[in-house]
């Protein structure tokens, strides 16, 4: 027989849910997703001391469509185990929203 902490620890784990939302019509680089990735660190608030690496870029490995979600390796950045890894300088990234957004 359950105790009751027995049963309201199993009816608290089956009231976990995880809800997320898919962006679509998402900004795409050469029709790819991509990811920004930037390192900070707060070494102290008072003073205020911040380190930072400008990271990098991560690009897709294929090309993006809203029409076809049974292709990971176009809906995902996360490279581990699809294939080859494709990335940027923050320098390229710069480059390629000032000719997007020329005016």
């Amino acid at each position: 027989a359950e105790t009751d902490d027995e049963t309201s620890e199993e009816e608290e784990e089956d009231d976990e849910i995880i809800i997320q939302r898919y962006i679509c019509n998402e900004m795409t680089w050469n029709r790819r997703k991509f990811d920004v990735r930037m390192y900070w660190l707060v070494a102290s608030l008072d003073p205020l001391i911040v380190l930072y690496h400008d990271g990098y870029v991560r690009i897709g490995n294929s090309e993006y469509t809203e029409q076809d979600f049974s292709d990971t390796t176009a809906h995902l950045t996360t490279h581990t185990g699809l294939g080859a890894e494709s990335k940027a300088t923050f320098g390229e990234f710069e480059e390629a929203l000032n000719e997007l957004y020329q005016h």
